[in-house]
C-alpha cells in the first residue's frame, strides 16, 4: 500500500483513534514479512486509550512505511491472542472485542485462523476496511467482517473516512448476545497495517505491508 491509499490508511486510523476514550484499551499491530508492535514498550498488551497514549499512537503511525508482503494472517493470530491473555487476566470482562482489519485487498478469507480463535462463539468481532478504489479482493474482505459478526466498507477516497469508520460504532452500540450472554467487547482495525480495540478494553493494532489493516 503506497501512495494515497497509504495516507488514506494511516488518516483512518488516526480517526478510528479519536473515537476511544479513557475507558477502552489499545495497541497498533504492523506487519510486512513479520509481526511488530508501532510501539516495542507495548509489546503484547493493551494500553489505556487516554489522551497521552493515543496522540503517541498518532505519531507512530505517520511515521508507519510501505515494505514487503503483508502476513495478514499472522497478524490476526497475534492480535487473537492479546485479546484473549487480556480477557483471561480478568480486565474488560464486561467488553465488546473486536478487531479492525484496514487493507488494500485480502489474497484470502483466512478461515483458519477465524476456526481456531473465533468460532464458533464469534465473541470478537471483525471490522473490515477496504482501503482504494480496488475491488479485486473486495469479497474476501468482506467475507471476514460477514463471517465474525462485523461490518465491511470500502474508503476511497479521505473525504470518505470519518463517515466510514463511524460506522463500527453503531454496530457496536447493539446489544451483542452470545450463548445468552452479554459480551461488549470492541477491538478496533487492521492496517497491512492491523489495528484491534477493546472497548471498555480497545485493542487498536496497525500492520505494514501493502498496509492491510487488522
Amino acid at each position: 500500500m503506497k501512495g494515497l491509499r497509504m495516507t488514506i490508511a494511516k488518516h483512518t486510523i488516526n480517526t478510528l483513534l479519536d473515537t476511544l476514550g479513557e475507558n477502552d484499551f489499545v495497541n497498533i499491530i504492523a506487519y510486512n514479512d513479520y509481526v511488530h508492535y508501532i510501539e516495542p514498550c507495548f509489546k503484547g498488551i493493551l494500553v489505556q486509550a487516554d489522551r497521552d497514549n493515543r496522540e503517541h499512537f498518532k505519531q507512530l503511525v505517520d511515521e508507519l512505511q510501505a515494505k514487503g508482503v503483508g502476513t495478514v494472517n499472522k497478524a490476526l493470530i497475534e492480535a487473537f491472542k492479546i485479546l484473549q491473555e487480556f480477557k483471561e487476566a480478568g480486565q474488560g470482562g464486561l467488553c465488546n472485542q473486536a478487531i479492525m482489519l484496514i487493507t488494500d485487498g485480502a489474497v484470502e478469507e483466512y478461515e483458519p485462523v477465524f476456526e481456531k480463535y473465533n468460532w464458533p462463539d464469534k465473541k470478537v468481532r471483525m471490522f473490515t476496511y477496504l482501503i482504494g478504489r480496488e475491488v479485486t479482493f473486495a469479497e474476501n474482505v468482506k467475507w471476514i467482517a460477514c463471517n465474525n459478526k462485523g461490518y465491511y466498507t470500502q474508503i476511497s477516497t479521505l473525504a470518505d473516512v470519518q463517515e466510514n469508520v463511524m460506522e463500527y460504532l453503531h454496530v457496536l452500540s447493539r446489544p451483542m448476545v452470545i450463548n445468552h450472554d452479554h459480551d461488549i467487547i470492541w477491538t478496533e482495525a487492521y492496517m497491512d497495517s492491523a489495528v484491534s480495540t477493546y472497548r471498555h478494553g480497545t485493542h487498536l493494532g496497525a500492520g505494514e505491508d501493502e498496509h492491510h489493516v487488522l
